[in-house]
């Protein structure tokens, strides 16, 4: 017989609550699954009327415990908020872990009528629920519910995790037709601005329902962009490309109609009709490989329409470089560097960004880029062996790592890349204001204000039930720590956010191959 068959099955049983009253939850899901992927099967039940749940016959192992219920928002066993990963339950060889406690938070719903211009109601349109979320250390909003308006004009997001809001509404193609006026529909953004950045967020609270979230909406007269795609080798047309709009962040949208791309005729000219006021990006393209010519340029449109726009089209360009390997190594030096692969990305991050296919590194430690159009990079290297980190990288003598690439020609410079394995640990405790130990919170190393850009110096950790982390392959420098009960990802790498909480931070000195200590205070999300 296996020491697998000797295993004595066990028990997991709770219930779930509702948080702030402790009234229970009936038909809730309740799953029992693996934690981090192991191997155990996954168990499901449903709670009953005093919202009681109960596991029999449990192999031992780790597991994950969350609950879900329609009105309710998602938790899992150890979570500090909703819809955060928890802790592990540890279920050992015939245990029976009884009175286990999920507590569930209500969710949201906020509700309110679109209108037209005189004030009449508009049905089917979309409207929208935005959060903030981040990207490279920039925010963005993104959608996380839509619903559509009913023929009063009336609209419902419901099922929503407490927190701040935004709302748009957006009328479809063919809910008036209006483009023979020559005009179009932009998005509109409670309480009534088209502009996203001076919309006004909603503090959406457990249970509530937030009503007269009231927007009018209101077509409005359309442009014209026109130019032509030139050859910047030949100075002649260029009669096969493929022009895109993108508009820039904080910009009003046309939503009555998609932003296809179009082509230029024969003389290399074009047209993009049905453009609201705004700025935008237009990103031409022709052509495939070595033959492949692109052009990027910003056009700012006013009150008439914008001529003579000239796309200047050129090809991509060549860039090579080297990596060396600082540090003792624990194999084959080639091995470790073929893993390895460099990769560009635009900076800032943009949805008409481009970023060339990252180039893998031979085992002397040369790579090269081919076609890398004209931008603005910054530079990472994925695949480096545990914990090293980029600890140089020169580009025509200038620190791209703190200065970033701007490729605007074809350059004769080369890369140089040092990549270090002689990294750093942080190690420390979490306490709340009671000096209790902070289980499941953020920690985050954030550089000293010098080096803020470089996203590849941010390390994360979460801490355990004891409120104890542990950071290692810290690049050695200076930095600040912090530690969120609850947070956006990426929220951290934006410099207005952090700015919030500066003070609140505590210095920390990392030295190759040294341990940093450090005892942190966490930061409960603001009212």
């Amino acid at each position: 017989m296996t020491p697998a068959a000797l295993l004595l099955a066990a028990s997991v049983i709770g219930y779930v609550l509702q948080i702030g009253t402790g009234a229970p939850i009936s038909k809730a899901t309740v799953t029992l699954s693996p934690f981090n992927g192991g191997t155990s099967a996954s168990y499901t039940a449903t709670t009953s009327t005093d919202g009681r749940f109960s596991f029999q016959n449990i192999n031992p192992g780790e597991y994950r415990l969350s609950a879900t219920r329609n009105g309710f928002v998602r938790i899992e066993y150890g979570a500090g908020q909703p819809n955060r990963p928890g802790l592990p339950i540890t279920v050992r060889d015939g245990q029976e872990l009884t009175d286990i406690k999920l507590q569930m938070t209500p969710a949201g719903t906020i509700a309110g009528r679109v209108f037209d211009r005189d004030g009449e109601p508009l049905a089917n349109v979309s409207v929208v629920a935005l959060k903030n979320s981040y990207q490279g250390g920039m925010r963005a909003l993104n959608a996380v519910e839509t619903a559509r308006t009913n023929d009063l004009g009336e609209y419902r997001l419901f099922w929503l995790q407490p927190g701040q809001y935004f709302v748009s509404a957006t009328p479809e193609p063919n809910l008036e037709d209006v483009a023979y006026r020559g005009e179009g529909y932009i998005p509109a953004y409670y309480p009534g601005a088209t502009d996203p950045q001076s919309a006004t967020s909603i503090n959406l609270q457990p249970g509530m329902v937030f009503t007269g979230v009231d927007m009018t909406v209101a077509a409005v007269p359309t442009l014209r962009i026109q130019g032509e795609a030139i050859n910047g080798l030949t100075g002649q047309p260029v009669r096969s490309a493929s022009i895109m709009r993108f508009p820039v962040r904080g910009t009003p949208v046309l939503r009555n109609r998609p932003i296809a791309p179009i082509s230029v005729n024969e003389d290399g000219r074009f047209m993009l009709r049905d453009v609201v006021p705004g700025s935008y990006e237009l990103i031409a393209t022709s052509g495939e490989g070595k033959n492949r010519l692109r052009a990027r340029v910003l056009v700012n449109v006013g009150n008439a329409d914008v001529q003579s726009v000239s796309l200047l089209m050129v090809p991509g360009v060549t860039l090579t470089g080297s990596i060396t390997i600082d540090g003792p190594s624990s194999g084959s030096a080639a091995q470790d560097l073929q893993q390895m692969r460099v990769m560009l990305r635009p900076d800032p991050i943009t949805q008409s960004a481009e970023s060339p296919p990252g180039s893998p590194v031979g085992p002397t430690g040369t790579f090269t880029f081919q076609d890398v159009a004209y931008d603005d990079y910054r530079l990472t290297v994925s695949g480096m062996p545990e914990n090293a980190y980029v600890k140089l990288a020169r580009y025509g003598g200038k620190n791209v790592l703190d200065e970033g690439l701007r490729i605007d020609r074809q350059p004769n410079e080369r890369f140089e890349i040092v990549v270090s394995r002689n990294s750093g640990n942080v190690t420390g405790s979490v306490q709340n204001d009671k000096l209790e130990p902070s289980a499941n919170v953020t920690v985050i190393l954030i550089p000293d204000l010098p080096r803020r850009a470089r996203l590849d110096l941010y390390r994360m950790a979460t801490t355990d039930a004891m409120g104890r982390f542990h950071i290692e392959g810290v690049p050695p420098g200076d930095y600040r720590a912090f530690s969120w009960e609850d947070i956006e990802t990426g929220a951290w790498q934006d410099p207005e956010f952090i700015r919030n909480f500066e003070d609140r931070g505590n210095p920390v000195r990392v030295n190759e191959n040294g341990t940093s200590n450090i005892q942190l205070r966490v930061i409960r999300p603001q009212v």
